[in-house]
């Protein structure tokens, strides 16, 4: 009984729609007493069990939507886990071999295991601290998919494919040395190839835009001479294009 009240004035602390887990209830009783007082609960409907071990508070204003990131995120807090996204959307197609659309994956900091979530299975696998280290960002997310699929899958047609929407800042956060000493060789060469892939099309690129500026430049100053001759009134334009001395008794182009 006392095991019941105590879980009861944790869970009315909670706010409508907020998770929680079994590990948090265990300070109040052993294991089995707390399963009963939380099976008690569930059937006041103070709560509901969305998975094995994770709970949502309810207040009599319906049921929450919680999305499968928060049940992933709820349950490995739990144990003391950290988690990311498991791959890019670029290279999702080929780490996903395998992988059925009712699973959603997720990179660990601790061991792999999987649980159920409705109709979706939740994946945890586990990865090395160096590719945790790389975070979550876009270049972090590309670089452990990248790799991921390993040095016999990952060419510089898939590193191309993979950065062809990175900015500058992503780029930037690949050559730091924080991100670079973390890169197994071969994924370090691969990128380091590509960089310079990139540099040298951006300064192609820059050239093109110079040299086209330029000719926008010329063809404004070349319509100015002219504007200022016709206008000046000693000058003519010809049915053929060409400008014309209007004093000159035998007109020659100019």
């Amino acid at each position: 009984m006392w095991t019941t009240s105590a879980v009861a004035r944790h869970v009315n602390r909670l706010t409508h729609g907020q998770l929680f887990t079994t590990r948090d209830l265990l300070s109040y009783g052993t294991r089995s007493a707390v399963d009963q007082a939380v099976s008690k609960l569930i059937q006041l409907g103070y709560m509901k069990r969305l998975a094995r071990g994770v709970f949502v508070r309810l207040s009599g204003a319906g049921v929450p939507n919680v999305s499968v990131t928060e049940v992933a995120l709820a349950k490995a807090a739990a144990f003391g886990k950290q988690i990311l996204t498991w791959s890019s959307d670029r290279c999702h197609q080929l780490l996903g071999k395998g992988i059925t659309e009712s699973q959603t994956i997720f990179a660990s900091s601790g061991c792999s295991s999987q649980f159920r979530f409705g109709n979706v299975v939740i994946r945890y696998k586990a990865i090395c601290g160096r590719k945790f280290k790389l975070g979550d960002s876009k270049a972090g997310r590309t670089l452990r998919s990248l790799w991921q699929l390993g040095w016999h899958l990952c060419d510089a047609h898939t590193v191309a494919d993979a950065v062809s929407d990175f900015y500058r800042s992503d780029y930037e956060e690949i050559v730091r040395p924080a991100t670079g000493n973390l890169l197994p060789s071969w994924l370090r060469s691969l990128f380091y190839t590509q960089l310079r892939i990139e540099k040298r099309k951006n300064k192609i690129e820059r050239e093109a835009e110079n040299y086209e500026a330029q000719q926008r430049l010329m063809i404004s100053n070349r319509t100015s001479e002219t504007t200022l001759m016709l206008q000046s009134g000693m000058f003519e334009l010809t049915d053929d294009g060409h400008i014309v001395f209007v004093v000159d008794p035998d007109p020659t182009p100019i």
